[in-house]
């Protein structure tokens, strides 16, 4: 994807995340929008890649955002676990209350890049349309003509 495009699909996840949180934009809040747009993209990822590729995507996506928005080390529980997206869930968690949003939607945006890579672009966007309607619909409504 290029940069445009990347532009794009992260002002996409803003408002994926964004209407999934609700009214309460807190760290906890966005994780767990995170988290349940993270489940609707394995659902469709997984029959396509395995749920070990989806895993080896978040793991490298993970990587790579965390070097964009290091955690807020202020406070926060700093444990391990197993579970991939348990990891992303928790370093949401830890972010400053202005960068979460945007440090959720940079993980994802990171790992459409990745499956860019692997599977091509056209393919990778019916996949994250077919994933994330509301994120891709066109809140447009169309006019009438009188």
């Amino acid at each position: 994807m290029t940069s445009p495009d990347t532009t794009v699909l992260r002002q996409r996840l803003v408002r994926v995340i964004t209407r999934r949180a609700g009214s309460s934009a807190g760290a906890s809040a966005v994780a767990a929008a995170a988290r349940l747009t993270h489940d609707d993209l394995t659902a469709v990822l997984a029959p396509l890649i395995s749920s070990s590729g989806v895993d080896a995507l978040w793991g490298r996506a993970f990587d790579l955002a965390q070097r964009e928005y290091p955690d807020d080390e202020r406070g926060g529980d700093h444990s391990t676990t197993d579970e991939p997206f348990a990891q992303v869930s928790l370093w949401l968690e830890r972010q400053g209350p202005s960068a979460v949003t945007d440090a959720a939607a940079a993980i994802f945006a990171t790992f459409a890049q990745l499956l860019t890579t692997l599977i091509g672009e056209p393919l990778t966007m019916r996949y994250l349309e077919k994933a994330w309607p509301d994120g891709f619909s066109d809140a447009q409504p169309k006019r009438k003509k009188a």
